[in-house]
């Protein structure tokens, strides 16, 4: 079985950090040790994902996305990373589309446009991905290029928990403390 990158963002509130996410642990467990290795041991496999990916596996795409963002059996390269998550979110691939938003997230900073991130982030969560769910969430959360906006966080949050996401739950609990220690706060 494949799996997808861990991702998400940093939330620092009331000078403490709260984890939405894991940008620590950006490309730990981007694939099973197994496929990882084999990638790297013989970068021919890259081949036959590129094959799959072009006859439509979308899940080879992903997987070579992932295998070229982070240098798996060849050289890193962003650009076709980033192209790869595209051509399997464009299809409906939820993990690529998380994927893709947690690069573009990677280097965004204010004042660009965050439409490309929160697309592809609710294109993931529309799809079922409780990662991308969470991350949509983050950006609600903390007002990154999106008005802040508690309530709707929280139900991103909650719909990632839900998923099965469990930064999605973490975050959902985090959010729930913060807002009671303001609730507290003004007592």
């Amino acid at each position: 079985m494949r799996t997808s990158e861990i991702q998400g963002s940093l939330l620092l509130a009331n000078a403490t950090a709260l984890l939405i996410g894991a940008w620590a642990t950006f490309g730990v467990a981007a694939l099973p040790a197994e496929e990882r290795a084999s990638a790297a041991a013989h970068p021919l496999a890259l081949e036959e994902w590129h094959d799959a990916c072009d006859g439509g596996d979308f899940v080879a795409c992903n997987d070579l996305g992932v295998a070229y963002q982070h240098g798996y059996g060849a050289d890193a390269d962003s650009d076709l990373a980033l192209d790869l998550f595209g051509r399997a979110c464009r299809t409906g691939h939820a993990e690529a589309c998380s994927n893709r938003g947690a690069m573009l997230e990677q280097s965004w900073q204010r004042g660009q446009d965050i439409a490309p991130i929160r697309d592809a982030y609710t294109r993931a969560c529309d799809g079922g991905s409780g990662l991308g769910c969470s991350n949509l969430g983050a950006l609600y959360a903390l007002g990154k290029g999106v008005p802040s906006h508690a309530a709707t966080a929280r139900w991103y949050f909650d719909r990632a928990c839900q998923l099965g996401s469990p930064i999605g739950c973490e975050n959902q609990a985090l959010l729930s403390e913060r807002a009671a220690r303001r609730a507290a706060s003004k007592r």
